[in-house]
């Protein structure tokens, strides 16, 4: 069977032809008993085209990195990708705003692109990702990013950055609060799906500096890493828009 990790892997590897990220994808899903299928295209489609494919069951599919990371979320968490689907085409028929989208939908953009989900049963943390205290976050709770927060990238567009990340590179995150006594049966899909459901603006979703995620840059460790004002900037305070 083809696995994630190698199929993460071969996108870099592999000779290319025509459909050939489709047919690759395709073959992953038989193997998984998923019925998603994946339809080599060319087409500039907009937006809502797209999602409209999405719906009918295609999901048109370019041979390149991008489109080959989006499939690979596909099959890794199908409730979720189905999920975002189903909210663009619920908010298709609202007044929308001049990229033709509205709020609701940017928010599901950003989330599909670079969405992260971070999950921890430590409150303090989540506190601080939302005031950007960056020195506490990554300085003063450092040992907890080794055992008690785990990340889930989501944003297929991120999976691709990662390929050659840059200090400046930004998540967009929904926390989830885990408690530490409650027996959470949850799937990482089921909880993507839940926060789905109850995104609303971009303004919900938090940037994080990824590359500041200890032990995912080694240079994270050097004295003053965290100083960079253009990197780990400081609260705004006025309302983040979509468009920032």
């Amino acid at each position: 069977m083809l696995g994630f990790d190698d199929a993460r892997a071969m996108y870099l590897e592999q000779p290319q032809s025509t459909g050939w990220v489709a047919r690759q994808m395709n073959e992953l899903a038989d193997s998984l008993g998923q019925s998603v299928r994946f339809e080599y295209s060319q087409d500039s489609l907009g937006a809502l085209d797209y999602e409209k494919c999405v719906a009918s069951g295609r999901i048109p599919t370019r041979d390149c990195a991008h489109d080959w990371y989006n499939a690979w979320v596909w099959l890794r968490y199908p409730a979720f990708k189905r999920a975002l689907n189903l909210r663009h085409m619920a908010e298709a028929g609202k007044p929308a705003g001049a990229n033709g989208r509205n709020r609701c939908r940017d928010a599901m953009t950003l989330f599909d692109e670079n969405g992260l989900l971070l999950l921890t049963h430590r409150s303090e943390l989540i506190g601080a990702l939302h005031a950007f205290d960056w020195k506490a976050l990554f300085c003063d709770m450092r040992p907890w990013w080794f055992g008690d927060v785990r990340v889930v990238v989501v944003g297929h567009g991120l999976l691709e950055a990662l390929h050659r990340p840059y200090k400046g590179l930004c998540a967009k995150v929904r926390c989830v609060l885990l408690d530490p006594v409650a027996n959470q049966v949850r799937t990482d899909d089921e909880r993507l799906c839940i926060e789905v459901e109850s995104l609303r603006t971009p303004a919900e979703l938090l940037p994080l500096p990824v590359m500041g995620i200890p032990g995912w840059f080694s240079e994270s460790a050097a004295p003053g890493f965290y100083d960079d004002p253009r990197v780990f900037r400081s609260k705004p305070t006025r309302r983040i828009e979509s468009r920032d």
